[in-house]
């Protein structure tokens, strides 16, 4: 699944990240964070890879997404079903780009209990 994603890419030119996901992923992980700057006391907003992907038009693979936790989830389904990115920690809404593409991968078999690829 994955290396047939890769391949599109790039037989079209198209930039791909590529997102493990997990039960220990959160939401600062996918849109990212503040981080801390070599100056004391300061503080620098580090834009995460789906953030970057969304606003750039990068094509983004998210593997796993059936492991994901639902704070994770609830960052997917608005992207998904308007095409926007809400970044709590910033107040900011971002649009996804034209070329933007998202994919996911579910791992074969997964658990049903576990499962939230009924929600995606």
């Amino acid at each position: 699944k994955t290396s047939l994603v890769e391949h599109l890419a790039q037989r079209t030119g198209r930039t791909l990240q590529t997102i493990q996901v997990g039960d220990h992923t959160d939401s600062k992980t996918l849109l990212g964070a503040y981080v801390c700057t070599t100056t004391p006391g300061q503080f620098r907003y580090q834009v995460g890879p789906l953030a970057h992907a969304v606003a750039s038009g990068d094509w983004i693979l998210i593997e796993d997404v059936d492991l994901a936790p639902m704070e994770v989830v609830s960052v997917l389904l608005p992207l998904l079903e308007a095409r926007q990115l809400f970044i709590p920690g910033r107040g900011e809404r971002i649009h996804a780009a034209s070329t933007f593409q998202l994919f996911a991968t579910r791992r074969k078999g997964a658990a049903a209990g576990h499962s939230h690829s009924a929600t995606l």
